[in-house]
């Protein structure tokens, strides 16, 4: 069963401070009202994710207070609040 769909690799923030959509804003969104599925959230591209992936420990537990891991641990919490 689908509950929903992430828009991963939404965007990213450059040092500029400025958000990039380089694929493109909303179609996840638009799929997800198409296909009448939850739209459950953004997470964007970074670095770190990638880095601590590669040293085998996720992100989430290495820095849980990255703003990216915020994102993963309120994206998992509405899944487990609203779906289990």
């Amino acid at each position: 069963k689908i509950i929903g769909l992430i828009d991963n690799m939404s965007h990213f923030i450059g040092d500029d401070g400025k958000k990039y959509s380089i694929f493109g804003e909303g179609g996840v969104a638009r799929t997800a009202n198409e296909f009448d599925k939850n739209f459950l959230g953004e997470i964007p591209i970074d670095p770190e994710v990638g880095k601590f992936g590669d040293l085998g420990s996720p992100i989430v537990e290495s820095k849980p207070d990255h703003p990216i891991s915020k994102i993963y641990l309120k994206l998992a919490e509405n899944i487990k609040t609203n779906y289990f």
